[in-house]
């Protein structure tokens, strides 16, 4: 295996109406050479399959992202909200030896990219600056998990969309030099759901594609406290 290397590009435009309020455009585009991905080992048989970190050729990504920062003073000067939006095209080329020895040029998205991310959240800080809290929202879109080859009837696994919503909300005291804080991580606790592709469409389809494992890695409430003892400032 090989250190890969990247050579990327981006541009972006960015506004600032208010203070705390902003609306930035981008577009960027990154190749990679020698990238590395996990693929199925063509030594694996149907009852123990065995993935390794590979090179593929190179692979490319473009795509496009705006974020946009709003305060929420109409409702209420205490609350602003935030949302980005991340679109991905990428694709992948190697050199793949078929089950016959002949080598074929195999054009795929690249392992572990979704096509793209959704980020929303809410925002809470009180006028005294004592309170403050947040609600997020997170989602990838479907990505290509693990390697496979066809050939051998080992079929590409892909990891389905999955929604994810985090809490948090913190209070000042002791004069301010002391926080404590609670987090409640992915409220929704919904499952990670990896599938086989059989067929040549990604999407899901439930009488075609086979389930190839899910699991629920369930939600964490946390509570912590911490002090600030000023030590050495004025």
């Amino acid at each position: 295996m090989q250190r890969g290397t990247i050579i990327n590009g981006d541009i972006r435009y960015e506004l600032y109406p208010e203070g705390g309020e902003g609306i930035s455009i981008g577009a960027f585009y990154k190749y990679f050479n020698d990238p590395i991905e996990l693929r199925l080992n063509p030594s694996s048989v149907i009852d123990r399959r065995n993935y390794e970190y590979q090179n593929a050729d190179n692979a490319y990504t473009i795509g496009g992202e705006i974020e946009i920062r709003k305060g929420l003073d109409f409702i209420n000067e205490a609350f602003s909200v935030f949302a980005n939006l991340t679109y991905v095209y990428s694709k992948v080329k190697l050199a793949s030896t078929t089950g016959g020895g002949q080598a074929v040029s195999v054009n795929r998205p690249l392992q572990g990219q979704s096509p793209y991310l959704i980020n929303l959240g809410l925002q809470y800080n009180s006028e005294n600056e004592k309170w403050n809290g947040s609600l997020l929202y997170n989602r990838i879109g479907q990505r290509l998990a693990l390697v496979g080859i066809n050939d051998l009837g080992f079929p590409d696994v892909y990891e389905r969309p999955r929604d994810q919503v985090d809490f948090q909300l913190a209070r000042k005291v002791l004069q301010g030099r002391g926080e404590v804080k609670i987090t409640w991580s992915d409220l929704l606790n919904p499952s990670y759901f990896f599938y086989e592709n059989i067929d040549s469409k990604k999407a899901y389809k439930e009488n075609t594609d086979r389930l190839f494992y899910s699991y629920k890695p369930g939600s964490t409430i946390s509570v912590g406290f911490t002090y600030d003892f000023n030590i050495g400032k004025k």
